[in-house]
């Protein structure tokens, strides 16, 4: 009798360490899982982080390069003034000049005139 209570007592302890067994198997299994993962997630956030940062650069880049055509716009706006102002300016002198060159010539045939009828 004591040699089957030892024997089921054997089975009960070899079924228990089978258990712990087992349970401790998928707690490995999940941890070595956790560890294979554990990289996987960290270049992926890795990668999406690249990501991100060459989308912002980009965009970046982008609003500079409009600024920068915008700034060249108005540049050009101004040169184009600044020749259409001087070219007025031109002219208007070389007007003033050819005004008093006329008067000059008008008053000195009025003067010659004069001078005649004397």
């Amino acid at each position: 009798m004591e040699a089957a209570s030892s024997e089921t007592r054997l089975d009960d302890l070899k079924e228990e360490f089978r258990r712990e067994r087992e349970a401790l198997e998928v707690r490995h299994h999940g941890e070595v899982e956790t560890l294979k993962q554990s990289p996987e997630q960290w270049e992926e956030r890795l990668r999406i982080g690249y990501w991100v940062q060459e989308e912002r650069h980009a965009s970046e880049l982008e609003a500079v390069r409009r600024e920068a055509e915008e700034r060249i716009g108005e540049l050009e706006s101004l040169l184009e003034e600044s020749v259409e102002r001087r070219d007025a300016e031109a002219k208007s002198a070389s007007a003033e000049v050819q005004e008093a060159t006329l008067r000059a010539l008008r008053d000195a045939e009025a003067g010659r005139k004069l001078e005649l009828q004397k």
